[in-house]
């Protein structure tokens, strides 16, 4: 009783710090993720929960590669304006989700399930109550418009991420009944790349995951990686804009809402040199603020680990992000993080990949411990 009250008001702390943080002047907010990871850890402390050595690596993985990144670009090729300011916030945003999950799955009154239950349902009522006020007014959403162009809503925000691996995770636990009525909400939430991902991750999960062997997944989704990278190098070097722009009549730039025009931008910055080892940490925020950019992120996590890391860097976050975080229960999340990816920068948005982590470490976990319950029954 005391673990499920525990968590509880874990749950609501977190949600309030994550929810207050869609308000953009105080957005920094979300990231006292970790500050209240920590204490509910002190005071819970136990010596007999998780130890997740997946996320453990990855956190060794990200104190090494980020500095290395950054020193060889300050070595090597040109450190740009304020990179340095940018490379500790990137450190901070990315390890903080990490080190979050780890301190809870360590914790001695802490269950995951209790708060994955209240998030999702919290976040359901909260998305609900907002899309009500939204309706009515002149911003609602066509399907063909939200395909096109996604939602103008105003409700539109990170929190359709969190929402989305939410989503996901009813699926895997063949809660199917539920899967279909949040998908909905997710819809709603305005984030196409989210709801596509969502689906897509789903279908696949349903055919080809079902007929191949988990290991082979693995090597498929590298090999999915790798595509996928040249093909965001390819659109961001603007080989597919006159091919689009001639047959549809659209820009890519608009279809892709000024994403095509970022990674444009960041293009320009490749060099031989920095094709192995990137530009550092820091260097796509950098170099967009710097030039006076209406956004300070370049919208493609995948085009920035190349443009930062480099090949080298790449491959090294894929063997442990891909290889050993994930075990065969959970490389399918794999794939929905890969999709979403594609066009969003979530890597750094610290509240969403709390989840992302927490679920992923803990599927996997139940999966070593034979554990075949249903999700959100506690």
């Amino acid at each position: 009783m005391k673990s499920k009250i525990n968590t509880f008001f874990l749950t609501i702390f977190l949600l309030l710090v994550i929810i207050l943080g869609e308000i953009e002047s105080i957005r920094e907010i979300r990231y006292l993720i970790a500050p209240i990871s920590l204490l509910f850890y002190l005071s819970n402390i136990s010596n007999g929960n998780i130890i997740n050595y997946g996320l453990i690596n990855l956190l060794k993985l990200f104190f090494l590669l980020i500095p290395a990144t950054f020193l060889f670009s300050y070595l090597f090729t040109t450190n740009i304006e304020n990179q340095n300011i940018y490379l500790v916030k990137d450190f901070i945003f990315i390890t903080a989700p990490i080190f979050s999950v780890i301190l809870l799955n360590r914790s001695k009154y802490f269950k995951y399930k209790i708060l994955l239950f209240f998030s999702f349902v919290i976040l359901t009522f909260y998305q609900m109550f907002m899309v009500v006020l939204e309706f009515g007014s002149n911003d609602n959403t066509s399907i063909i418009q939200f395909i096109l162009y996604g939602s103008n809503s105003s409700v539109e925000g990170s929190l359709a991420f969190i929402y989305g691996f939410l989503v996901f995770y009813l699926f895997i636990e063949k809660r199917y009944r539920l899967f279909f009525a949040s998908s909905i909400v997710l819809f709603f939430f305005g984030k196409r790349i989210v709801f596509f991902g969502v689906v897509i991750t789903c279908i696949t999960y349903l055919t080809y995951f079902k007929f191949v062997k988990p290991a082979l997944f693995k090597w498929s989704i590298l090999v999915l990686f790798i595509i996928v990278s040249i093909f965001m190098y390819l659109f961001a070097g603007s080989y597919f804009n006159d091919f689009v722009l001639d047959n549809y009549n659209v820009s890519l730039n608009a279809i892709t809402q000024g994403r095509y025009q970022l990674l444009n931008d960041n293009y320009s910055e490749i060099e031989y040199s920095t094709f192995f080892f990137g530009n550092g940490y820091g260097f796509t925020t950098s170099f967009l603020i710097n030039n006076d950019s209406k956004l300070n992120l370049i919208h493609s996590d995948i085009f920035r680990l190349f443009i930062e890391s480099g090949i080298i860097g790449t491959l090294l976050f894929y063997n442990f992000f891909y290889k050993k975080l994930h075990d065969n229960s959970t490389i399918i999340f794999g794939l929905l993080f890969l999709i979403i990816s594609i066009s969003d920068n979530i890597l750094v948005y610290g509240h969403v990949m709390f989840y992302y982590y927490l679920i992923v470490s803990n599927l996997n976990q139940s999966a070593k411990n034979g554990l075949k319950k249903n999700a959100f029954k506690h």
